[in-house]
């Protein structure tokens, strides 16, 4: 990307200085940014919290899930097909490898870079440990349904 920058702004300094000076500040400023959102991948991870997981992807997008509207985790194989309404977080969306479809029983809100949202039902995620993963959901999943009924039946 350095190399890029420095290429580019020769070829435009040629036509105009200060396009070229303008390009080059942009430019500068996505190294930066692209820099950050890499840093941000390992700080940021998923968590299982007492009423939700928290599915992070660096600085390309976050979501809380409670369990209760959890309606099933499905893991994907290599190059399985993923449901086009579905939201892909990672950075690099349809281009990078998913290994499980989480879908819900309502929308949840997913909150992208620059204080973007979305909306979906189908969430597809890479993680690491995708059985593991699963399991730990669906226990806390089946634990808070649990509750719920117990709340349920006491009134």
């Amino acid at each position: 990307m350095v190399l890029e920058t420095v290429i580019l702004h020769v070829l435009v300094h040629l036509a105009s200085p200060k396009l070229a000076l303008i390009l080059t500040l942009l430019s500068l400023y996505s190294l930066l940014s692209l820099i950050g959102h890499i840093r941000a991948l390992p700080r940021r991870y998923t968590t299982l919290q007492e009423n939700h997981v928290t599915i992070r992807t660096g600085l390309f997008g976050q979501v809380d899930v409670p369990y209760c509207q959890i309606s099933s985790v499905l893991q994907l194989s290599a190059g399985e097909e993923t449901p086009q309404d579905a939201w892909r977080l990672g950075m690099l969306g349809a281009l990078e490898p998913h290994n499980l479809l989480l879908c819900l029983h309502s929308a949840c809100t997913v909150e992208i870079t620059h204080g973007i949202t979305r909306k979906t039902r189908k969430l597809v995620l890479n993680i690491d440990d995708p059985l593991a993963f699963s399991t730990a959901i669906i226990a806390m999943r089946d634990r808070c349904m649990t509750e719920i009924e117990a709340l349920t039946f006491d009134k």
